[in-house]
């Protein structure tokens, strides 16, 4: 990222000629060295005050450190190795006076955490967090809960952690790529087996949506295709990668992209307040008035859009020319 937070398009291209195994370690090492991405900041419920410093990359090789000496066969409660911590390291984040200088706020509440007694509200939820966010994303760990959509209650060390420590390139799994699914609804389906160098690409024309069924679902409209194209993208690209790389691209979406690609969007839907008048003469004689900046659109002798709000300024200016005027709950007016 650049200084305004915008992605560089060099390195981003460089990351994607990587390899699955090197890229999930760049991820990883990124992470762990990172001085300026401070993980107490996205705990939940939690706010900090001011700016105080905070040594992320300490913190981090302390929990580290705490999971190298565990018997990689074993699950471990989550808790029980909160308390390891607290026990041995309870310190690893605020020293001494700085359980009451360090002011973090319970954003619930609006209470701040201070003291000793705050440990677990704060630092617990540290490693909590650490534990079942980063380094389970990151594959360094895999997590056990009671029953499925269940909060994780156990961990152990993946297959992956020690290579990972050492910096090493992870032996990840082959997959068998899959092909792109394009709906003819416009939705598009691609599951984690499509090199992710495509997926971003696709991913950058659509509505992003939910994951389901370990697939990530998207969906082409006309303001993801507009904010692709100021982004510098254009349609002939998204069409040379479906067609590379999708099962099959339905008869209509094809069109459709292909119409976009040459014209843009051909059809719009939006709601609009209408004036319906009872003849030409009554439209010839608004349009010579001082209301005629509320008219939008013509839409035939008797039936224009009017700006939105304009309702009564309009109607007051037809009663001024000698024309009641009837105001409708929903559509518009009538005069």
């Amino acid at each position: 990222m650049d200084d305004q937070s915008e992605p560089l398009p060099d390195q981003i291209r460089d990351y994607f000629e990587l390899s699955r195994p090197e890229a999930l370690l760049l991820c990883w090492d990124s992470w762990r060295s990172s001085a300026a991405h401070h993980d107490l900041l996205l705990l939940p419920g939690i706010q900090l005050e001011a700016n105080p410093e905070l040594d992320s990359v300490r913190i981090r090789k302390l929990i580290l450190n705490f999971l190298h000496s565990l018997n990689t066969q074993e699950w471990w409660s989550i808790e029980s190795f909160v308390t390891q911590v607290k026990e041995r390291e309870p310190d690893f984040l605020r020293i001494g006076g700085e359980y009451e200088s360090m002011f973090i706020k319970n954003t619930a509440s609006g209470e701040f955490l201070t003291g000793f007694l705050s440990w677990e509200a704060v630092e617990g939820a540290l490693i909590r967090y650490l534990l079942t966010g980063p380094l389970f994303w990151l594959g360094l760990l895999d997590l056990a809960s009671a029953a499925a959509g269940e909060a994780p209650l156990a961990f152990r060390l993946s297959t992956y952690f020690s290579a990972m420590i050492e910096n090493s390139p992870p032996a990840l799994a082959l997959r068998h790529p899959e092909r792109i699914q394009v709906r003819a609804k416009g939705e598009i389906r691609m599951t984690l087996n499509i090199p992710h160098k495509i997926r971003y690409q696709v991913a950058r024309f659509c509505e992003w949506g939910p994951v389901k069924a370990e697939a990530y679902l998207y969906t082409l409209t006309p303001a993801s295709l507009t904010r692709a194209e100021k982004q510098g993208l254009r349609v002939a690209h998204l069409l040379s990668l479906l067609k590379n790389h999708a099962e099959a691209i339905p008869p209509n979406i094809l069109a459709a992209l292909e119409r976009w690609e040459k014209s843009g969007v051909q059809a719009s839907i939006a709601p609009k307040t209408v004036l319906r008048l009872g003849s030409p003469a009554v439209l010839k004689a608004l349009k010579k008035s001082k209301a005629s900046r509320y008219i939008q659109e013509q839409l035939g002798p008797t039936v224009v859009i009017i700006q939105e709000g304009s309702q009564e300024k309009i109607a007051a200016a037809l009663v001024e020319l000698g024309f009641f005027v009837e105001l409708e709950d929903q559509t518009g007016s009538q005069a």
